[in-house]
């Protein structure tokens, strides 16, 4: 005679699953606010409507499973179990996997010690490219009376122990306190990592300064087809718990600022910086938008939610009809020193980890472009 009835059993999974799709549904809606960037293969209409729905026809369906049950109590009692237990292998599982993966250690820290409300941290590695990076981080905490940490990190063969990079410590340090002595009126500091992968220093430094900015400069092409961007920037821009600011610098012989737009929360953070730029340079800004004359109506709304984060700069508008945006965009902005792009996913302007446009943009505009990843935390996709 069997202990438990292969109907308890079964609704016990069932309800596992119900807890599944839950989740699924949840997700769908955080990562449709917390990255409109992605490209996806398959879109969900009404969201969050639907996912919401969805959510609640589960929860319904999971309390009859339970209440209807003569063994209702022991269906909750092994989810519950089971929950636990499955959570309890996977953080022991991921907690190891992670320690392997952040392997680093920290030779230098110089940090300021005062605590300021805005941190701007700036990994530096190319001795042409980090003072460029400098400057720029300069005006961003400037403008926001914050300070800047700079990192270096010194990277081995992931066979090689982290010892073997001692010797390169003092020259490391020598090229830190450089860039740091070109910041006068601002908090500076900086810290040298030594670790088997540059990506996995960095974001480990981001969780020990807890930067609200990472300014990573960008030479404009990566070599590899399995990643956009390159193998230390794609990581951090998915993985960082914080705004991220990706620099391709350029020629800047005009301060004026241009910023193509769709509209979302990333073309908010480019705002938001190019307002900083706008302000440090007496900057004029231009939203552009570039689609068709029917997109009239969605280039109103993109363009009132820059204005609203632009009040009191001098700024103006321009649509442009065109079926190549990025040839449009990319001729336009030589009449700029500045392009500032947020990742969105209108059709016209795509995603710049998953995707190639702004790689496009960067490759025909001999100027300064600076691409933007908004940071949304849960709570602020569950409001939206």
């Amino acid at each position: 005679m069997a202990l438990v009835s292969i109907e308890a059993i079964a609704s016990a999974a069932d309800i596992m699953f119900l807890i599944l799709f839950i989740q699924v549904n949840l997700s769908l809606v955080v990562l449709r606010y917390r990255r409109p960037d992605l490209r996806r293969s398959f879109k969900v209409p009404l969201v969050p409507y639907l996912p919401l729905a969805a959510v609640i026809l589960q929860i319904v369906i999971g309390y009859f499973l339970i209440t209807e049950l003569k063994h209702g109590v022991f269906v909750i009692k092994i989810t519950v179990l089971w929950l636990m237990l499955g959570s309890l292998i996977y953080f022991a599982y991921s907690e190891k996997e992670k320690l392997k993966r952040l392997e680093e250690k920290t030779v230098y820290e110089e940090v300021p010690v005062r605590d300021v409300a805005f941190k701007v941290l700036v990994p530096i590695a190319n001795p042409k490219v980090a003072p460029k990076l400098a400057r720029l981080a300069y005006i961003f905490a400037k403008e926001r009376k914050g300070e800047i940490i700079f990192l270096n990190v010194i990277t081995v063969p992931s066979q090689t122990p982290l010892s073997a990079a001692d010797r390169y410590v003092k020259d490391a340090k020598k090229f830190v306190q450089e860039i740091m002595e070109l910041i006068t009126d601002v908090p500076v500091g900086g810290v040298i990592k030594i670790g088997h992968k540059p990506s996995e220093a960095i974001l480990n430094a981001i969780g020990d300064v807890k930067p609200d900015l990472v300014v990573l400069g960008w030479r404009g092409r990566t070599f590899r087809r399995d990643f956009v961007l390159g193998s230390t920037i794609d990581p951090v821009l998915v993985k960082a718990k914080c705004d991220v600011a990706v620099v391709k610098f350029g020629i800047e012989d005009d301060k004026n600022i241009l910023i193509p737009t769709a509209g979302g929360p990333h073309a908010i953070l480019a705002a938001e910086l190019a307002k900083d730029l706008a302000k440090y340079y007496n900057s004029r800004i231009t939203l552009m938008y570039v689609g068709r004359e029917s997109d009239r109506k969605i280039a109103e709304k993109a363009f009132k939610e820059l204005e609203d984060v632009l009040e009191g700069f001098n700024v103006s508008r321009k649509f442009m009809v065109s079926l190549d945006a990025v040839d449009t965009i990319a001729k336009e902005s030589e009449k700029y020193g500045f392009v500032l792009i947020g990742s969105t996913n209108q059709p016209f302007l795509k995603n710049f980890l998953l995707g190639i446009f702004p790689e496009k943009i960067v490759r025909k505009s001999t100027k300064t472009v600076i691409m933007t990843r908004k940071w949304i935390k849960l709570i602020e996709a569950v409001k939206r």
